[in-house]
This record gives C-alpha cells, sequence and structure tokens, in this order.
C-alpha cells in the first residue's frame, strides 16, 4: 500500500531528489556526509514506506507525489 509523502523524514527526502539525480551511493554519502551504508538503509526503509520494489518505483512515486519534477 502507497503512503503518503509527508511520511518520508526530510532526510529521506533529499536522498530521494539525489536518487533521481542518479547519484549512487557513495555520491549521496560524500555529498551529505554519511556513510554509503547508512544510504542504502535510507533507501530500504524509503522502499518500505512507499511500496516499492526498486529504485526506479522510489523515483516514479517521487515524481507522482511532486517531490521531484521533470
Amino acid at each position: 500500500m502507497k503512503k503518503d509523502r509527508l511520511e518520508l523524514t526530510p532526510r529521506e527526502i533529499e536522498i530521494v531528489r539525489l536518487l533521481w539525480a542518479e547519484l549512487t551511493a557513495t555520491e549521496i554519502a560524500a555529498e551529505l556526509s554519511i556513510s554509503p551504508r547508512t544510504v542504502e538503509a535510507h533507501r530500504w526503509n524509503i522502499a518500505r514506506k512507499l511500496g516499492a520494489r526498486s529504485t526506479v518505483g522510489i523515483v516514479k512515486y517521487a515524481l507522482k507525489a511532486g517531490i521531484i519534477k521533470l
């Protein structure tokens, strides 16, 4: 079941935007001064919250929810 965008934390929304920019976990980690493992944990939590099965699913949701724009 898909959840409302408001259930994503500000950090999770930031991760989604960086995924949209096609950054790798290592690049996102460097940008946010966190470890790549933490980035992966955020990505997993985002996917779980949204019911997404992949990063593509996360990005599709973000587009529909207006978190990111074309």
